[in-house]
């Protein structure tokens, strides 16, 4: 089985799952953006269970806008559980192996205010590893505006759960963290899960093929070809060139 999973927004998948069969292409399938409450599970499972036929899985990216797991606000709580608890419906009827989750974590807050949120996301995600664990699924949670890995790695600690890890986003790690790649990789490697890779460069979020921008790719490369353990990947470009160049970048470079 291959690790190797293509960005797919949600409201795309029935439309290109021939596509995807054909190429034997897995999905992220993207649902950061969406009105979550509105998706079609039954056409979306079907597309799933297409897949799951060809012997392929799928991964669930849920919901950012709105989902802030750190957060103290009764309202904004509220609205985080019924993301969460959405999500979990949907990741149950494409049965996603992973579900891609944003911290919450606001860029540049103070050490008081990333207490508070370490404390509430542990009070939040201790509520729900035990779905993860009975759904052989895990939750994956994404670095976004981190500069370090240092809050992530003490929610990941605090959780301590094959279930609960890390998925690194070299991309977002290009923007906004001025430490060595191996710096953070080699922080991280025990609960690295899944990696997103796509290029920029360097002051915006573009999405670009590998290769196309500032993103030392070779250096990852090279990380990766000396673990013991490798992670699956989602290459997160926005449209079929860039795609394509990506996957014969990995190709050339991953054993997947």
């Amino acid at each position: 089985m291959s690790k190797l999973y293509v960005h797919m927004p949600v409201a795309l998948l029935s439309r290109h799952i021939d596509y995807l069969l054909t190429h034997r292409l897995q999905p992220e399938i993207a649902c950061q953006d969406a009105d979550i409450t509105s998706i079609d599970m039954e056409q979306l499972a079907n597309a799933a269970a297409c897949l799951s036929e060809a012997n392929l899985k799928t991964i669930l990216h849920a919901p950012f806008i709105d989902f802030h797991p750190g957060t103290r606000d009764k309202s904004s709580h509220r609205r985080t559980i019924q993301l969460l608890e959405h999500s979990l419906i949907l990741a149950e009827r494409i049965s996603a192996e992973k579900i891609v989750f944003h911290p919450g974590l606001e860029p540049n807050c103070s050490r008081r205010r990333s207490e508070i949120w370490l404390e509430q996301s542990y009070n939040l995600w201790s509520n729900y590893i035990d779905w993860a664990q009975t759904n052989n699924c895990t939750f994956c949670i994404e670095n976004i505006y981190e500069p370090s890995p240092d809050a992530l790695l003490q929610l990941m600690s605090a959780i301590n759960s094959p279930n609960f890890g890390h998925v690194f986003d070299i991309g977002h790690w290009n923007i906004f963290c001025a430490d060595r790649l191996t710096k953070w990789l080699d922080q991280t490697a025990p609960f690295i899960r899944h990696l997103h890779l796509h290029d920029n460069r360097g002051h915006m979020d573009e999405h670009l093929a590998i290769g196309a921008g500032t993103v030392p790719f070779c250096e990852l490369f090279d990380w990766l070809a000396n673990r013991d353990y490798s992670p699956s990947i989602t290459l997160e470009n926005h449209n079929l060139q860039a795609l394509n160049q990506s996957l014969a970048a990995v190709e050339k470079n991953l054993w997947l």
